[in-house]
């Protein structure tokens, strides 16, 4: 059953219920205590009134009015500083549980979200949650309970005053009705062109690259000015639509006086009222006018912080690749096998269509094929990246959806054409692929992955500080970091995409080198678009619009495969071409 917003908000503050709870008991004090200056300052007006000359009483009194704003103070302040502290901790347990949620999805899914709007939900929106939580819980409990006594006590005093003093509520819903009824629709169209902006600057910074070597400054420029333009435009319209309702609405709700002076006057008048009961009434209802304006605030607040939880919501219910708690035995060896698979990123547009394939234990199997076979697709199939839709695919003797996370983890290795690095050291980076790694390992895992010439040039070798984009290590170094990585991870099943499809020769020679370290002794699948790279493969898979037209060795393939004699003479010419110095 899917949970509303207020359901989800609730799990992640549960744990801190008890903070809340004290701190909307603080916040009950304040407000009471902040009422106490009203009837102490209508007891005064009243003595001045009918001139009441005692002193002690007005020192005591003046007393009394200090103290209570005094403990106003102290009060809000604690149960502001535990309304945050829940609320900020409510905001962790929120964002780790989307975290933690992106993780558990599968990756195709997580990559058909922006960085921008990951990010937007993560931070923008989840901070958009805190001033709501913090203050809403606990001042609206307080404020509602200070309103209902009011007037429970001006109905003792007469339920006319009582029902005058109501008198705004239902004058000022109108146009607060009015304010909120497309405030849904507002809300989630200004999110969206927040979220554009996001995107855009995301876009402009990571390609910004790009943007300069093709002389494209100007334009991308513009395309980013007018996402922050045109998300401008639509605040500064909105505004201008509902400032005069929410202006309204703010003048209308706390102006308790409208109706409570003229009745309390007639009521006084009437002799249904004496002057100490008058001026009591006139206090209470002036000290309404707080509560009730608070009120009107946090109509707003509670339709933003609703919006924010519906936007981080997605995240929180993506589907969850299921893993197996228990393992339910052991694999016995690392061979691979794929059988009658199809999958589709869509149910209209098949990617792969009956997928047979046997990779023998500690063998090696290159997959080739044109740009766009499914090749990639394929690869992130057998590291469970996506779930697929029909078939089957084993490791040694287990089907890869019974594998728990841990063993599917400690199989496999993965090694993109996108090596990423990630900011720390470049022994943290190493070692992510064995955070348990000693100090002699980690070196010999970059010894190993052809690292050490490099490192021994930085600044302070493995203590090095390096980060994504940084510019410090070149697209081979850091590939081969990756393969240092993998090296020290030490997976009996190792999957290449690609690892050196943007890498020069001299690097390519340097990795070659690595991956021959990396690949000893394991079963290895590789996908390659240099197929001299894959010539002694003891098998290759040849893949075209999604299914397997060719496999066997590379002899048997220039024999007998059309697709796989067309990628070799390909390969041949561009491996053949030369750049002429005249």
């Amino acid at each position: 059953m899917k949970k509303n917003w207020l359901q989800i908000l609730f799990h992640f503050a549960k744990e801190h219920k008890f903070l809340f709870i004290w701190s909307i008991l603080f916040s009950v004090l304040s407000v009471f205590a902040g009422i106490v200056p009203y009837v102490i300052g209508a007891r005064l007006i009243a003595m001045i009134v009918m001139k009441q000359k005692s002193y002690q009483e007005f020192i005591a009194l003046f007393g009394l009015m200090l103290l209570a704003f005094v403990l106003k103070t102290i009060f809000y302040g604690i149960s502001t500083k535990l309304s945050h502290h829940a609320a900020y901790n409510t905001l962790n347990n929120l964002r780790n549980a989307i975290t933690n949620r992106l993780m558990l999805t599968s990756l195709g899914i997580v990559k058909h979200f922006s960085a921008g709007s990951i990010k937007n939900a993560i931070l923008d929106r989840t901070e958009e949650v805190e001033i709501p939580l913090a203050h809403m819980i606990p001042e609206l409990s307080a404020n509602i309970l200070l309103i209902i006594v009011t007037v429970i006590y001006l109905f003792i005093l007469d339920f006319r005053l009582a029902l005058s003093a109501l008198l705004t509520i239902p004058l000022a819903s109108i146009p607060l009705f009015l304010l909120m009824r497309n405030f849904e629709a507002k809300y989630q169209a200004y999110m969206q062109a927040n979220n554009e902006v996001n995107n855009v600057m995301v876009e402009y910074i990571e390609g910004i690259e790009v943007i300069k070597t093709f002389n494209q400054t100007g334009s991308s420029f513009r395309k980013f000015s007018s996402a922050v333009t045109g998300f401008k435009d639509y605040t500064l319209d909105w505004l201008r639509t509902a400032w005069k309702t929410q202006n309204l609405v703010f003048a209308l709700l706390p102006f308790t006086l409208l109706g409570v002076l003229p009745v309390g006057i007639w009521l006084y008048l009437d002799g249904s009222l004496n002057l100490n009961q008058l001026l009591l009434g006139l206090s209470l209802a002036i000290g309404l006018s707080s509560p009730l304006n608070k009120l009107s605030l946090f109509a707003n607040d509670f339709s933003a912080m609703k919006q924010s939880v519906i936007d981080t919501q997605r995240f929180l219910e993506l589907p969850v690749l299921v893993f197996n708690k228990k393992e339910i035995g052991q694999v016995i060896d690392n061979s691979v096998e794929v059988a009658n698979v199809d999958f589709s990123y869509t149910s209209s547009t098949p990617v792969l269509t009956g997928i047979n394939l046997k990779i023998p234990n500690n063998s090696f199997c290159a997959i080739v094929g044109p740009s766009g076979s499914g090749k990639s697709t394929l690869l992130q199939l057998l590291t469970r990246f996506w779930d697929i839709q029909t078939g089957s695919i084993m490791i040694g003797n287990v089907a890869l959806q019974d594998l728990t996370l841990h063993q599917l983890n400690s199989i496999i290795s993965y090694v993109t054409q996108d090596s990423f690095i990630f900011k720390g050291t470049i022994a943290d980076n190493i070692r992510m692929g064995n955070p348990n790694a000693t100090e002699k390992e980690v070196r010999a895992a970059a010894r190993a992955a052809r690292c050490m010439d490099f490192i021994n040039k930085l600044p302070q070798g493995f203590q090095t500080e390096i980060s994504f984009g940084n510019g410090q290590l070149s697209g081979g170094q850091q590939q081969r970091l990756s393969i240092a990585r993998a090296i020290l991870k030490d997976a009996p099943i190792i999957i290449l995409d690609e690892p050196t499809a943007s890498i020069d020769l001299e690097n390519e020679q340097q990795i070659q080198e690595s991956l021959l370290k990396l690949t000893k002794n394991k079963t290895v699948i590789m996908v390659a678009h240099r197929l001299g790279t894959i010539k002694n493969a003891d098998q290759i898979i040849v893949l075209d619009t999604g299914k397997i037209v060719g496999h066997g060795k590379h002899a048997e393939l220039l024999e007998s495969c059309p697709t796989y004699q067309r990628l070799w003479a390909s390969y041949t010419q561009t491996e053949g071409w030369h750049i002429d110095n005249h």
